[in-house]
């Protein structure tokens, strides 16, 4: 019998690639990944409704760049890119850092796991017999 791992792990750097791309020293480390965790909580509430894939923060010396894969990115920016000013603020009040969003679209919604679970639970939310749901 073989040994239990994790399969993302195991694809991680192969097929697969981290969420999060920054190095940072001993003294700093923790609040870099609490800062990440805070950034990604806010930003998966406020764009929700967008139809949100995933959030990759990447980070350089005085530089967050936020990289957020949705299905609706004219929900995520806005009119007059409004939606991504907005969230930069909220972020910036998070981390003291230079912040820049951008909006990534999902070529084909359709097949990805995490986009077709939430417009499911969506739809079940919104009290739609479950058996048309999947239709």
């Amino acid at each position: 019998m073989g040994q239990k791992i994790n399969p993302f792990g195991f694809r991680l750097g192969i097929s697969k690639d981290w969420h999060s791309r920054w190095f940072s020293d001993k003294k700093t480390y923790a609040n870099s990944v609490l800062e990440d965790y805070r950034i990604r909580k806010l930003l998966e509430k406020k764009f929700e409704a967008a139809g949100l894939k995933s959030i990759e923060i990447e980070r350089s010396v005085n530089e967050i760049s936020i990289t957020v894969k949705v299905s609706k990115p004219g929900m995520v920016i806005g009119k007059a890119g409004a939606g991504v000013e907005d969230a930069e603020k909220e972020v910036r009040k998070i981390t003291k850092s230079k912040i820049k969003i951008t909006a990534e679209e999902v070529k084909t919604p359709e097949i990805e796991a995490q986009l077709v679970a939430d417009y499911i639970s969506r739809q079940i939310k919104r009290r739609l017999p479950y058996k048309k749901v999947p239709k």
